[in-house]
């Protein structure tokens, strides 16, 4: 995951500890390094079980550490969300 960059579209939802994401225009890209790019206008339910908070509008910063063992399954190690526009 060093050299390449992947583009996915149709991202409905991006789970992350006990959040859900879901970026407005489905279009994710993660640079190399396991860096994901800026996510503008999207939207925070935190506590994906009870889902107490929602946040919109937001824009959002997710910084991965990932494992990776086949191209099919990905291990997520560690992730932090930051949040710099939420309404």
């Amino acid at each position: 995951m060093k050299d390449y960059i992947l583009y996915a579209k149709g991202v409905d939802s991006i789970s992350v500890a006990d959040a859900i994401i879901f970026p407005d225009s489905g279009k994710v890209v993660l640079n190399p390094n396991a860096i994901i790019s800026t996510l503008e206008n999207s939207t925070i339910i935190a506590d994906n079980i009870g889902r107490y908070h929602k946040f919109t509008s937001a824009t959002i910063d997710i910084f991965l550490r990932i494992l990776i063992r086949d191209l099919d399954f990905i291990h997520l190690l560690m992730a932090k969300i930051i949040c710099s526009k939420c309404f």
